[in-house]
């Protein structure tokens, strides 16, 4: 049986601090015995060996509580923080009115009081390890080494807050129109499967074939075609090179996706060493300039002494030390990121028992028992993406299909839940920007304190991955129900017309967070070829946004909606026929549209935004 998924988050963490422990204490020896040992003097008696297990001991607890504190901070998506004004305007209003704090108050105040924790566990670390790495002898030397292992892990707690380092970043990322895949890669082994690969996915392009399944060994390909000649010839090249330089390649450009699945844990821990040397050398220069300017600013005994040649050498090994340390920092976030990140199968062994029965029931339960927001909830949503997109677990999806339909439709409500929580949170921040014209200058010349009262609005598209990966799951399992839903279940239960309405309405939410304008447009003001008449000005009040578009948050709704749109078309593509069909009966909207209020938009906008996806020309 699969565990239960509390049990995946402990497990990973142990395993995660496990690896840490063994990377960390070969860059000691490795720091040791070649480095540092050209600049001291080796001393064997009994006395001298137990201060060295005691400093190496010592090094390992400063790296292991460094990486507990940085799994206790991490989270998969960006969490609300109060800024230092915040809290201290929250301290006061405790402590003179006596009122209770608000709970999204707390709720930020606790995630600033992590920031903290892990700044100062980052200095304490620090501290420690330069000591036990750069020297041992005398309380001065002791002081002073301390002293700037101290600034130096504070400053990279810092660095680590300030980017958001402490927000797992799974394999998958999106860029505007591409999605590049990561961390999912296998390579092919020989000249001849590369050849025959790359032909199949030439022949398949060209042809605009969507075929399934292309097995090599552990390789899965899966191409749709392009539109047009240019991107596909630019496709199977950059395909042709990922494959004979042994370089990671994923495309999604409009009805586009390649894929090749997926690679051992090692080669991702040994792809991620180039990265951690040179940040390392980078974070270690500057904190050793840091550390020089500030040290003239302090008391003669936080300041070298001795020769000159006696103060280099301290400043050498001073600086090989703080690498060494900032290096095992950064394989630890690498490791943590690959650890925590890596796919996990919620689904019993197949040929066993519960896997005749009910395989499915491992995954339901985390993605509806799960807590919100948690990493075991982002595996498994990452776990459905896949069953769902791919062909390496296609009887596990064959099991979504089964005869009640219930199966199905918990699958399909618990990939809609997000999208609508999505939907609905937008549509709350834009309640207040449907203006009339006359109110627009006033509502563009506002402040940026006023701005940024509805900036909780703008917090669910730091959930972008998780919103991406239901929207492709759940269109994915909608298209794949053309060929393999022997039941009916998609159709009967009504989940086809859910999965439409939702996607096109989050779409339209995220256009209109966006700057665009959502408001239906007249069929009579349509011109030849899909062409927009100027229209006069009928009173219709629009949405308008003030949000800059050259700004994170505008990235992420552009990629957002990139992705909405992206199913949307995934879904009509594979039901082009059936739609056409019917929307010449004129039962399209019935089929495919729910007759209830949509959580943003009206049901004519919806039915207008679907005959643009059935024309193709939504966007």
């Amino acid at each position: 049986m699969s565990p239960p998924p509390e049990l995946v988050s402990k497990n990973r963490f142990l395993g995660f601090l496990i690896w840490q422990t063994f990377t960390s204490s070969t860059i000691y020896f490795l720091t040791k015995l070649f480095l540092l040992a050209f600049f001291t003097t080796p001393k064997f008696s009994p006395s001298q060996l137990c201060f060295s297990l005691l400093k190496f001991f010592t090094f390992t607890f400063s790296n292991l509580l460094f990486s507990s504190s940085l799994s206790i901070l991490s989270s998969p998506q960006s969490l609300p923080y109060a800024s230092p004004l915040q809290l201290a305007a929250g301290l006061v209003r405790f402590a003179f009115v006596s009122s209770p704090a608000e709970p999204e108050f707390r709720r930020r105040a606790l995630v600033s009081a992590r920031f903290v924790v892990f700044v100062v566990v980052a200095g304490i670390s620090g501290a420690l390890s330069v000591v036990c790495l750069c020297g041992f002898d005398g309380f001065e030397l002791i002081a002073r080494l301390g002293f700037r292992g101290f600034v130096f892990g504070v400053l990279y707690g810092l660095f680590d807050v300030y980017k958001k380092r402490w927000v797992l970043e799974f394999p998958i990322i999106q860029y505007l129109n591409w999605i590049v895949i990561e961390n999912e890669i296998w390579v092919l082994d020989n000249v001849e499967d590369q050849c025959n690969c790359i032909l199949d996915a030439f022949i398949g392009l060209l042809l605009k074939m969507d075929f399934g399944v292309l097995m090599m060994r552990k390789t899965y390909v899966r191409i749709r075609a392009l539109d047009n000649v240019e991107d596909q010839c630019n496709c199977v090249l950059d395909f042709c090179f990922g494959l004979l330089l042994k370089m990671d390649c994923g495309f999604l450009m409009r009805k586009t996706y390649v894929r090749i699945v997926t690679r051992p844990l090692f080669y991702s821990f040994k792809m991620g060493l180039p990265l951690a040397i040179k940040r390392a050398l980078k974070l270690s220069n500057v904190a050793y300039l840091f550390l020089s300017v500030l040290q003239v600013f302090l008391p003669e005994q936080f300041k070298s002494g001795g020769t000159m040649g006696q103060f280099i050498t301290e400043q050498i090994i001073l600086y090989i030390g703080s690498f060494s340390m900032v290096f095992c920092w950064e394989l630890s976030h690498h490791l943590h990121q690959v650890l925590h990140t890596k796919r996990f199968l919620f689904a019993p062994p197949k040929g066993s028992a519960a896997a005749e029965t009910n395989p499915s029931e491992p995954l339901l339960a985390a993605l509806e028992e799960s807590i919100p927001d948690s990493l075991p909830q982002y595996l498994a949503y990452l776990d459905l993406c896949m069953v769902c997109e791919n062909n390496v677990d296609t009887w596990r999806r064959a099991a979504f299909f089964e005869e009640t339909g219930e199966t199905y439709k918990r699958v399909v409500a618990a990939c809609l839940r997000p999208l609508e929580q999505l939907a609905s949170n937008l549509s709350e921040g834009l309640e207040g920007c449907f203006v009339d014209k006359a109110h627009q200058l006033s509502n563009q010349l506002q402040s940026p304190t006023d701005s940024q009262r509805d900036s909780r609005h703008c917090e669910p598209l730091n959930n972008f991955q998780k919103y991406a990966w239901c929207a492709r799951a759940v269109a994915s399992l909608t298209a794949w129900s053309h060929e393999e839903d022997r039941f009916g279940v998609a159709q009967l239960t009504g989940s086809n017309a859910a999965v439409t309405s939702t996607l096109i309405s989050s779409l339209l939410a995220v256009e209109a967070f966006m700057g665009k304008k959502t408001s239906l447009q007249p069929q009579h003001l349509m011109g030849p070829a899909a062409i927009k008449w100027n229209t006069p000005n009928t009173g219709r009040r629009d949405v308008v946004t003030t949000k800059k578009q050259g700004g994170p948050l505008h990235a992420k709704a552009y990629a957002m909606a990139d992705v909405l749109r992206t199913s949307v078309y995934s879904i009509v593509s594979t039901f082009h026929d059936e739609m056409f069909t019917s929307n010449k009966a004129g039962l399209l909207e019935k089929d495919w549209v729910l007759k209830s209020k949509p959580l943003f938009g009206t049901y004519e906008l919806l039915v207008q935004k679907l005959h643009h996806f059935l024309d193709y020309r939504a966007n």
